[in-house]
């Protein structure tokens, strides 16, 4: 705003969007549990290297193998079933398999809330950020969902107390911080309660 302002703009036409989220669609569910009864660690966006999926996978693997109580959700946004079924063919040994969902295409804002509210936390392990502020970011800490970010940008100062933050490309950096939200139960609770 200031800029436009320095710029010539008349201040009246200039209005500065902060960026939020409407917490009057993301809320918090009752409860963190997937449909077999295990709160799942979810990754949200495309199957792509520059939101760090690759890495997400990697890290859930290990984690899958470390830890035999730990599912795995991706809500692959726009991907199609083929996709999806080469993902999972090229990526996760078929011994693991059943710990892992993958869904693609689009939900509707409110699954997509149900999806982060029943999460044990929310994966969002960039390599590039696509904006200062994510929405997905926004997204999970509105429905009172931990967040496991780099440091990018402005993710460390959004993420804050929320959650916990790794390097870009840490795979082992990552697969030790989401065992930490799979295995510690106080701190994800303390982190929850800051969230929202």
């Amino acid at each position: 705003a200031s800029r436009l302002i320095a710029a010539g703009v008349p201040a009246p036409k200039v209005n500065a969007i902060l960026p939020g989220i409407d917490v009057e669609s993301f809320y918090p569910d009752e409860g963190r549990a997937a449909s077999d009864g295990s709160p799942a660690l979810l990754y949200l966006g495309a199957a792509s290297e520059l939101r760090g999926f690759f890495q997400f996978l990697d890290a859930a693997v290990l984690l899958a193998r470390d830890h035999p109580g730990a599912v795995f959700r991706a809500l692959l946004r726009g991907a199609t079933d083929l996709q999806v079924d080469e993902i999972v063919r090229g990526s996760i040994p078929t011994s693991l398999r059943e710990r892992f969902t993958f869904l693609g295409g689009w939900l509707e804002p409110s699954s997509l809330r149900a999806e982060i509210s029943k999460a044990r936390a929310v994966v969002l392990p960039f390599v590039l950020v696509p904006a200062e502020l994510p929405l997905s970011v926004m997204e999970a800490l509105a429905c009172g969902t931990p967040v496991i970010t780099t440091n990018l940008a402005g993710l460390p100062n959004a993420v804050g107390s929320c959650g916990l933050v790794v390097e870009p490309g840490d795979t082992q950096g990552l697969f030790s911080a989401m065992r930490v939200l799979q295995e510690d139960k106080r701190t994800r609770s303390a982190i929850e309660r800051r969230c929202r």
